[in-house]
């Protein structure tokens, strides 16, 4: 297995879902893209596997959506 591979088998086991995996890498690659710096070494990689690699270091967290219930 490739590095990469590894890398999406260890998010969407810590995420839970590959729809949310893919929704919060997305999300932290176009933070990357758009300048902000990234938590994790830079070297000469993609924003994608920089992304990919701060959540499976847990240097990425998310918070859970706020429900109705939470709201109110």
């Amino acid at each position: 297995m490739t590095k990469i591979t590894e890398l999406i088998f260890k998010g969407i086991d810590m995420v839970g879902s590959e729809y949310d995996y893919v929704s919060i890498l997305a999300r932290r690659a176009l933070q990357l893209q758009s300048g902000q710096m990234p938590f994790a070494g830079s070297g000469r990689r993609s924003n994608l596997e920089k992304a990919m690699e701060e959540i499976v270091s847990g240097k990425v967290t998310v918070m859970p959506r706020k429900t109705k219930e939470d709201k109110a």
